[in-house]
């Protein structure tokens, strides 16, 4: 018997490397033996994130981050590197040229979202970032026009009476000085009471809590709680939210509750069919958020219309999509801005002179503030949101492949069917090709640039953002009313330069987005 058992054992290991030397030579197929990990694990597995980053030899795992961490040699032949994993996860394609992502997120290369990245995204229901093809172009033609002028003016509006209860209630109009421990959380929480008031309708006041600790949960406590945990719910299944921990349970309720509110809303919504309820409710601006937009759209739409699911699936992504990306670079600009005193004075010289009479900015003002635009696209290059976008050849592709190194020839690549290929934006934006001195922030660098065309931050193509515009007005305005009344500093320790100090603090981890790690600011009033 004990042979017997050691024979099936051996057996079964035998079967094991076998079945995993074939799944690794069928990854370098499908990446056409193009250079780079040769891994355990899949950095986009659940498998991947659930261990840290690992350089044994044997179980090598890049982890979730490796694209901010080895940014600076990742890419050192070639613009491309492969990632073939042979115990879990797809082999993948990672691009950092600027002219290869274009192609791959264009109107006509066949490549579409990953099957499995648009399932992990379906929470509440198919939407305008995960859907595929043709079903995609249904949601878009539904959800586009809620990012209305309209909803842009009300962004605007909440982003100013945002920032000063934001003042008056964390005491900030008494003081002179203000030490701000981590401005990733005021960013954050400003973030999160834009996305509640705009796209789901309900006004935010700052001295509530985004989440709290009792036992029940408000809406406002749900939509904080699955804004910050969206990534941790998007990775893994739906069976770990039933183990007996307290923080995973909160969680599932957090979602529980946020469901069975957008269900109700979407009701409510609905009965508001005739035309001139909503002219009215227009004019007084009570349906001018983006989940009632949504609705609106959709009762247009005909045969078009978004099912309940859709819409309630298409507003949540405004809530991760819009809270991410806004908080994560507004934060690390307002950190760039204080160690780049230089370019914090251009940008506040600027609002000096469209705001001369010391009135509070307009959205007609944006035109007028580019420099302070410029700051905040420098900011998302250096720290961008989404640090990749991924993508699956429909069909093989052949890519156009350049050399970093002088005597190698550039290469054409075959990027077979079923691939997944994902644009590195990290490397695009520290490629010194794309950004000569890429870690530098050179505001001016933007200057005069087509937004759509010259920066990854909102994605590009016919997939890019659709909420670019409600990101940067909610953005600029924050950064113009911050800059008008505070000098932002850091705080250097003794003998330390704020470059030093950049090093030091302004690092980041890339999970399901990228995000800058706690920064430290000191606000000196304005004279």
């Amino acid at each position: 018997m004990p042979s017997v058992n050691a024979d099936a054992v051996a057996f079964l290991l035998l079967a094991f490397v076998v079945s995993r030397v074939v799944k690794i030579l069928r990854g370098l197929k499908a990446v056409d033996g193009i250079p780079g990990f040769r891994c355990a694990l899949s950095a986009r597995s659940p498998f991947g994130a659930l261990f840290n980053r690992s350089m044994h030899p044997i179980f090598f795992n890049p982890g979730t981050d490796f694209l901010w961490q080895l940014k600076d040699s990742l890419y050192d032949t070639y613009d491309v590197i492969s990632l073939v994993p042979f115990v879990h996860g797809p082999p993948a394609i990672f691009i950092s040229s600027w002219d290869t992502a274009r192609q791959i997120t264009g109107h006509t290369a066949p490549i579409d979202k990953p099957f499995n990245v648009v399932n992990s995204w379906v929470i509440f229901g198919e939407n305008v970032v995960t859907s595929q093809t043709d079903i995609w172009k249904r949601h878009r033609r539904i959800v586009a026009p809620a990012f209305s002028q309209k909803t842009h003016e009300l962004v605007w509006v909440e982003s100013i009476r945002t920032y000063n209860d934001m003042s008056k209630t964390e005491g900030w109009e008494t003081q002179d000085f203000v030490g701000v421990p981590v401005i990733n959380h005021i960013t954050h929480k400003f973030a999160y009471s834009i996305i509640s008031t705009c796209a789901f309708g309900l006004p935010f006041s700052w001295d509530e809590s985004a989440t709290d600790t009792g036992a029940t949960m408000s809406t406002h406590e749900a939509i904080g709680v699955a804004a910050l945990t969206f990534p941790l719910r998007a990775l893994y299944p739906q069976w770990v939210y039933y183990l007996p921990f307290k923080s995973i349970s909160r969680i599932e309720q957090a979602y529980s509750t946020l469901d069975s509110f957008m269900r109700t809303q979407v009701t409510l919504r609905n009965t508001e069919t005739n035309h001139q309820t909503w002219v009215e409710a227009g004019r007084n601006g009570s349906q001018n958020d983006v989940f009632s937009r949504i609705v609106q759209a959709s009762q247009q739409g005909g045969k078009l219309a978004l099912d309940e699911r859709e819409v309630i699936g298409n507003t949540f992504l405004m809530l991760f999509a819009g809270h991410e990306t806004t908080a994560h670079s507004l934060a690390a600009t307002v950190g760039l801005l204080g160690v780049y005193q230089e370019e914090q004075e251009i940008a506040y010289q600027q609002i000096q002179a469209v705001l001369a009479d010391g009135r509070e900015p307009t959205l007609e003002d944006f035109g007028s503030l580019d420099k302070v635009l410029n700051c905040f696209l420098e900011g998302l290059r250096l720290f961008p949101a989404a640090a990749q976008l991924a993508r699956e050849a429909t069909e093989d592709i052949v890519l156009k492949v350049r050399s970093n190194k002088p005597g190698i020839e550039d290469r054409e690549m075959v990027l077979k069917k079923g691939a997944h290929v994902h644009v590195d934006v990290i490397g695009i934006n520290y490629n010194p090709r794309n950004f000569p001195d890429p870690k530098a922030f050179k505001p001016s660098r933007w200057a005069n640039k087509n937004l759509e065309n010259d920066h990854f931050g909102f994605g590009h193509g016919p997939r890019s953002c659709l909420g670019r515009k409600f990101a940067l007005y909610e953005a600029i305005c924050f950064l113009s009313l911050l800059l008008r009344d505070w000098k932002v500093e850091v705080a250097l320790r003794p003998g330390e330069t704020r470059e030093e100090w950049r090093q030091r603090v302004m690092t980041g981890k890339v999970e399901t987005a990228f995000a800058p790690s706690p920064i430290p600011v000191n606000l000196r009033r304005r004279v």
